[in-house]
């Protein structure tokens, strides 16, 4: 059976430095009713592996276990299917993590966190072409000197695990490895600080543990000259986004060198959404059914030069959404950063895909990358 045959007890020895605090903490979890780990009884505030070992957690913990085994079978079944048609998978490894969370619970040490647990200050950034206010993101940060000194051992196995899921892996964020912004409790962006990250120190250390590392830099946000070197001293390649280009990329577009080149991201506005608005081409209210159709009609001719100019580019990737693909706009953005609802929702319909087939094969036959 599935869990019977000796799999589910290998992944489990593999897994187990990973697995057994985690699956502890989802049997916690359940036992008091998804509350917060910072308000549960003081014995089980902090983890142990005696509590794996407590007759009563041992059914949830059970379950959770074989929730990811069973997970890590149909994962791997998907990336074969993937691979063997040539897809590759980049993963995407959040810079933080929730200060509810079984990493923070476990490992308290590594995080800027108070005697309750809760975060001693938060991450965020200040105001930026994202988010005019700047955005306080609620995570804890790290204690980069406790993690430095034993040789950032919390940070190594998470690369690990990422690098065993994924093909690549990209590092949001990637600006707070070279320097980070905290935020005082209470306060608002405006009122953080920048903080010295690890710098180049973590990923000779990733590099001694892994050899050469499968990574994307998220190089997006407050790039200063030290986030450059850290990008150039590493050599991942960077993002480049053409809605961020300071030219027209309607009519001429070169991304800078060692870069993967976007339409959009989850962040941004979806191309066709961010030509309607960056070159005015919607329609005020009370404008005929001629007009509207004309700067529609305007707006995607408009996104296909930029698109088509992406994917001419010597970059050695160009990465388009599939709402640029289907020429969808505004509307269909995944995430609008520093907004707390409305996030997250969107999934393609059947119609925007049959609508799109034409442009596709007009894209796969333009760029020879598709």
């Amino acid at each position: 059976t599935l869990f019977g045959d000796g799999h589910f007890a290998e992944f489990c020895d593999d897994n187990d430095y990973w697995l057994t605090p985690y699956a502890t903490f989802c049997a916690l979890k359940d036992k008091f009713d998804g509350a917060p780990w910072q308000a549960w009884p003081e014995q089980y505030r902090s983890y142990s592996p005696r509590l794996a070992d407590d007759p009563e957690l041992a059914p949830g913990i059970e379950t959770a276990r074989k929730l990811q085994f069973e997970f890590q079978q149909e994962w791997n079944e998907l990336r074969a299917y993937a691979n063997e048609r040539g897809v590759r998978i980049v993963g995407d490894m959040p810079m933080y993590v929730s200060a509810d969370s079984s990493d923070v619970w476990a490992e308290r040490k590594y995080f800027a966190v108070g005697a309750d647990g809760y975060p001693a200050g938060q991450a965020g950034c200040p105001p930026d072409s994202f988010s005019a206010d700047g955005q306080l993101w609620g995570n804890p940060t790290y204690r980069w000197d406790v993690m430095r000194a034993d040789g950032y051992r919390w940070w190594m196995r998470r690369f690990k695990r990422a690098f065993q899921l994924y093909d690549y892996v990209r590092l949001d964020h990637f600006l707070g490895f070279s320097s980070y912004y905290c935020i005082p409790n209470g306060k608002t962006p405006l009122k953080g600080a920048w903080y010295f990250g690890p710098g180049i120190d973590l990923f000779k250390r990733a590099y001694q543990e892994f050899g050469p590392l499968p990574v994307v830099a998220e190089d997006l946000g407050t790039v200063t000259p030290a986030v450059r070197a850290l990008v150039s001293a590493t050599g991942f390649p960077g993002m480049d986004v053409a809605q961020f280009y300071q030219g027209d990329p309607s009519q001429s577009y070169v991304p800078a060198t060692q870069k993967m080149v976007y339409t959009s991201t989850h962040d941004t506005n979806t191309l066709l959404g961010w030509v309607r608005e960056h070159y005015g081409l919607t329609s005020g209210a009370g404008a005929s059914e001629e007009e509207v159709v004309r700067l529609h009609d305007e707006a995607v001719a408009k996104a296909d030069r930029v698109m088509d100019a992406c994917l001419s580019t010597n970059a050695d990737v160009a990465m388009v959404t599939l709402q640029d693909v289907l020429r969808l706009d505004e509307s269909h953005r995944m995430n609008v950063p520093g907004v707390a609802t409305g996030n997250w929702s969107w999934q393609a319909d059947q119609a925007s895909i049959d609508a799109s087939q034409d442009h596709l094969r007009d894209l796969a036959e333009k760029s020879g990358r598709i």
